[in-house]
């Protein structure tokens, strides 16, 4: 089937691609529900991770793919992240999916997992798939390039609604902003994580829950500031 859709070149947080315009109706449905003109974007495919020159030296294999709206491939938070959100702030209803981590980690305290460089996940060889028989796999290698930076994404909670004092975002603009890679002091929570295989073998490898995380390298301590 013939593509007519046009076409347009996006740039995200640095990184470009193209997106299909998925035409006038929907374009006239999302911008009265935002209260802007938009057009809504189709991505073609995933994006290669040429990322901006003061982290591609960071990345293993720039080939790595990455969803439109991400910066890494992979992104990991701890459950100790989320519970001392809620201590620091008496809010249970703060949980780890407003953060939209992909792996979700127990068992270290908060914040050792910032100082995580390199590390990797290991299937326990007492762990079995569906059939019952064992799963062999390599570890997965992984780097941590970045903390990830956060923005009003975490302040909407569970019904929609965004928190009237900012929060948990303001919280960590703050008490946990962090300078990273040239630019100012932003917001962190959680890691952005590449794996340290070429591209191709990273797409074979699964992750499993059950799977253990064995710290390799740490980085030195890191300095916590106020963003602006």
């Amino acid at each position: 089937e013939k593509d007519t859709q046009s076409h347009h070149e996006v740039d995200i947080w640095g990184l470009s691609t193209v997106v299909a315009d998925e035409g006038a109706d929907a374009a006239a449905w999302f911008s009265e529900y935002l209260g802007a003109d938009v057009f809504v974007g189709r991505a073609l495919g995933p994006r290669h991770t040429k990322e901006t020159a003061a982290l591609a030296p960071h990345i293993p294999d720039a080939s790595c793919d990455i969803n439109l709206q991400d910066c890494a491939p992979l992104h990991l938070c701890t459950e100790e992240a989320v519970e001392y959100l809620q201590r620091e702030l008496k809010d249970p209803s703060i949980n780890v999916f407003r953060f939209r981590p992909n792996i979700v980690v127990r068992g270290a305290p908060f914040p050792t997992e910032e100082r995580w460089q390199t590390f990797q996940l290991v299937r326990p060889s007492s762990q079995s798939n569906d059939e019952g028989k064992q799963q062999e796999q390599q570890p997965l290698q992984l780097k941590t390039v970045k903390l990830m930076d956060r923005c009003s994404m975490p302040t909407i909670t569970d019904n929609g609604e965004r928190n009237a004092k900012f929060l948990p975002t303001a919280f960590l603009k703050k008490t946990h902003a962090v300078a990273e890679h040239g630019s100012g002091p932003c917001p962190m929570f959680g890691l952005a994580v590449f794996p340290e295989v070429d591209a191709e073998a990273f797409t074979t490898h699964k992750i499993a829950l059950g799977d253990v995380v064995e710290v390799k390298t740490l980085t030195p301590p890191r300095t916590y500031e106020t963003a602006a």
